[in-house]
């Protein structure tokens, strides 16, 4: 599990670092008007980059790095590759739903601290969840 956890968090900075280099060097941010939306639109862009992955190599961005490493089946590869798509969109709409429903001390709050904890824990708790999949996967087959 530490294994997947830290070539996890490895990957998220990876990407995470081409979309800044993308969005500096492409100027999204200036089409966007409210720059309460950049933490939204910078995981959107977050999570295109894994889905366009996605398209090249079915099992993901994480499989094209440590695929020939850890010998995972394909369904965990696709099932990481799935979470971690679905992860940054719920990051950009929980961005967007927090800067709405909250004053503006709670929304700096949120960017400051929120998201990085959750950038580190998530992960883990991927790993946790893709690793009680596997063995309840493993577990059904047998018992057939």
């Amino acid at each position: 599990m530490w294994s997947i956890y830290w070539r996890s968090l490895l990957g998220v900075v990876l990407v995470i670092g081409l979309t800044s280099f993308l969005y500096r060097h492409l100027s999204v941010l200036e089409l966007i008007v409210n720059p309460n939306y950049h933490p939204a639109i910078f995981w959107c862009l977050t999570s295109l980059i894994f889905s366009v992955a996605s398209l090249f190599e079915r099992n993901g961005l994480a499989y094209v790095f440590w695929g020939k490493k850890l010998q995972y089946t394909k369904h965990y590869w696709r099932s990481l590759n799935l979470i971690t798509i679905v992860f940054f969109l719920a990051f950009a709409v929980l961005s967007i739903v927090i800067h709405y429903s909250f004053n503006e001390v709670f929304w700096s709050y949120y960017k400051l601290f929120a998201q990085p904890v959750l950038l580190l824990l998530c992960p883990l708790l991927f790993g946790s969840l893709l690793k009680y999949i596997s063995k309840h996967n493993k577990a059904c087959n047998s018992d057939s």
